[in-house]
């Protein structure tokens, strides 16, 4: 190879194909399929390309868009096509092919979401594999956030007891979104099972237990709960005081507003602006008693 001319590519960059001039092809669906063959190779083989400068149609100037779609490492869609008006720069033509590639992307999931299975769950069920921590935990955190908790329960059931399933954050996740979802009876089991994964509730399982807990108007159980953060060695933190307070507010139930407040004074917690608010609300609606009223203003932290 000592003697030979190395060159940057082995085509010419400047060539444009014509749809005017020269012969015609005598075999157009040979061409189509030799196009079609080349376009999956640029996409699946990018190992193997070499650079070929596109530019724009010199007789329509318009640009050309391409996009690959990938099912994990499955190529499932593409596309090369010239874009249908033509672009005042680069940065317009680019952003053309981006949205091409948005609305495809868009349409694939939501053609998967109809079959009523999780895009990730039918992924992880045919490759047997199982995500990063972190990233289960932010998957299944914008499951619960888009009110997809029903598959967030079916990703948490398909890896059963991998290690994933081991960590008081996902089980947290999933309370708060049943209960924020008004499924209590699944939050409770998986609250009341963590004893049997050999798991801890922290302060912030507790908070979101007993917030679905008031939002049901069952705010016996959240004080029986609340009572038992101090028994199991996890004491209530500024966040848990003012979610049971807001939970008494919303319910009008002011017997142990008085003792919370003074609680929280000792521990030298305060009010957010939410539970601050939702309190100012109910004096001035005249829920709470006058008798009252002066008592819980003289123990605000």
């Amino acid at each position: 190879m000592s003697s030979c001319k190395p060159c940057s590519t082995p085509v010419d960059l400047t060539s444009k194909l014509s749809a005017i001039d020269g012969p015609l092809f005598h075999d157009p669906t040979l061409y189509r399929s030799l196009a079609g063959a080349l376009q999956y190779l640029t996409f699946t083989r990018p190992d193997i390309c070499y650079t070929v400068q596109h530019g724009s149609c010199p007789y329509s100037r318009r640009s050309t868009s391409g996009c690959r779609v990938f099912l994990g490492d499955n190529l499932i869609s593409w596309s090369s096509k010239r874009q249908p008006t033509v672009s005042h720069s680069s940065a317009e033509a680019e952003y053309r092919g981006v949205a091409n590639v948005v609305a495809e992307a868009t349409w694939i999931r939501n053609f998967l979401l109809e079959s009523h299975l999780p895009l990730l769950c039918r992924y992880i069920h045919q490759r047997d594999y199982a995500p990063h921590e972190c990233a289960y935990r932010i998957i299944l955190e914008g499951l619960c956030n888009n009110q997809q908790v029903e598959e967030a329960l079916s990703l948490f059931h398909l890896l059963g007891d991998s290690k994933l399933n081991s960590d008081i954050a996902v089980y947290t996740i999933l309370i708060d979104g049943l209960c924020k979802c008004g499924n209590l009876d699944t939050a409770r089991y998986l609250f009341h099972n963590l004893s049997v994964k050999g798991l801890q509730p922290n302060v912030q399982t507790y908070s979101v237990m007993i917030s679905g807990l008031c939002g049901k108007g069952l705010l016996k159980e959240a004080k029986h709960l609340f009572l038992k953060m101090e028994e199991n060695g996890c004491p209530a933190n500024n966040v848990t005081y003012c979610v049971l307070l807001q939970g008494y507010l919303k319910n009008q139930h002011c017997v142990d507003l008085e003792t919370l407040l003074l609680e929280m004074d000792v521990r030298s917690y305060s009010l957010d602006a939410s539970t601050f608010s939702l309190l100012v609300d109910q004096i001035a609606a005249g829920s709470i008693d006058r008798t009252d009223e002066n008592q819980l203003l003289s123990s605000i932290p």
